[in-house]
């Protein structure tokens, strides 16, 4: 490492270089995606992973200490581990293209809890809460801490990021949710990619108030 001017040695002291500093975060970042592979590789073949931009594909590294959470009950109810840390969470971001009517009690609760939260749904998504709970939206976008949007395109996946927490799922190859397995994780850096994939959708995205339903 000396002869390539990554490192300097001195007797007893070593010093660093700033190219040494560079080639060391990419090993870093090269481990990683290598961590990631080991825990997602399995999946990469079986999931719709087109929707989500390059440059956050680019990122998955960030997701190394994501965990796999199987589903063996009732596939279509959240498990109780997630609602927890939910109830923990201050701030609720997501994005879903699937239907979950089990939901909507829970984050109407947690708005009269003071929440910050932000939902973005698919056109199918909305249009069946019009038809079937327009009444528990219109009371929920009462609040000023709630912000709803539909996305302009449908996105093949489901997810939700908090300040604790961020769980995926997604669409398989054959257009089939996989309902089976969420993907969670709670470090730092997953949060961070969470939320940046929930400002894509935003941006992407009409924001919904009381006065569009009408």
């Amino acid at each position: 490492m000396v002869s390539l001017n990554l490192i300097k040695e001195e007797k007893n002291n070593v010093t660093i270089f700033p190219k040494g500093e560079y080639i060391l975060k990419i090993c870093h970042t090269v481990n990683a995606h290598e961590d990631f592979v080991d825990k997602f590789g399995g999946y990469i073949n079986t999931y719709v992973l087109e929707d989500i931009p390059e440059y956050l594909v680019a990122r998955f590294y960030e997701l190394r200490e994501i965990s796999i959470i199987e589903r063996n009950a009732d596939v279509y109810l959240p498990h109780n581990e997630f609602m927890e840390n939910l109830a923990k969470s201050e701030i609720i971001y997501g994005y879903t293209s699937i239907f979950f009517p089990e939901y909507i009690d829970t984050f109407l609760e947690f708005a009269k809890k003071g929440k910050e939260i932000g939902i973005i749904v698919s056109e199918d998504v909305i249009n069946a809460i019009i038809e079937y709970y327009q009444d528990n939206l219109e009371f929920g976008l009462k609040y000023k801490n709630v912000n709803f949007y539909v996305s302009d395109r449908n996105m093949r996946y489901s997810f939700i990021v908090t300040d604790k927490l961020f769980s995926i799922s997604f669409f398989m190859k054959n257009g089939i949710f996989d309902y089976k397995r969420d993907f969670i994780c709670s470090t730092r850096d997953c949060i961070r990619w969470g939320t940046d994939l929930f400002n894509y959708v935003r941006e992407n995205s009409t924001k919904i108030d009381i006065g569009k339903l009408k």
